[in-house]
């Protein structure tokens, strides 16, 4: 587990698609698009990297939204979460203040603070939230007895969207919480 920081994955934006891009591996371009530009943050974790995305720098406001996934090392997308920096009923509020919540520097967050906890747990800051990844070298059932459905839906689901196509979003190799609000 460790922090990629050379030019191994790289993004390149679809000039015609809006906020899509493809995927670099080593600079070999692969047939895999995804949602973002901005490529925030990568971990190798097992045979696996962990892409931190964002669709663009809003400058001193910060981000709306993290976009993450699982890729393998061919660039093989097989899992896509999304993160909101607040959640829908936080935007709700800024606007029946009379703001856009798009306009609200409260709404966005900074995406900071990447700490690995061995062996296979990521922590980082994004919002207001602590948030904690733990990724499996296969897909599990990741409400177990540690991770109730009640749990999931009171303090999980307000900020992260599972976004995938391809598998059903209750197996999964990663597994969130949220460690402080």
């Amino acid at each position: 587990m460790k922090f990629i920081q050379d030019n191994r994955i790289t993004l390149d934006p679809i000039k015609s698609k809006a906020y899509n891009s493809r995927i670099y591996i080593n600079g070999h371009r692969t047939r895999y698009k995804l949602w973002g530009r901005c490529l925030e943050k990568v971990i190798q974790i097992h045979s696996y990297y962990l892409l931190f995305v964002s669709t663009t720098d809003y400058g001193d406001m910060g981000l709306d939204a993290c976009y993450i996934y699982l890729i393998t090392s061919s660039g093989k997308i097989l899992e896509r979460w999304s993160i909101d920096a607040v959640s829908d009923q936080e935007k709700a509020e800024c606007e029946s203040d009379g703001f856009e919540w798009v306009y609200h520097p409260e709404c966005y967050g900074s995406l900071e603070k990447f700490h690995l906890v061995p062996p296979n747990k990521i922590t980082f800051i994004f919002g207001y939230n602590i948030y904690s990844i733990e990724v499996f070298k296969r897909p599990i059932f990741p409400w177990s007895a540690e991770f109730s459905i009640r749990d999931y839906r009171k303090r999980f689901r307000k900020y992260c969207k599972f976004i995938s196509r391809d598998h059903s979003k209750f197996w999964s190799r990663l597994k969130f919480d949220i460690i402080e609000q």
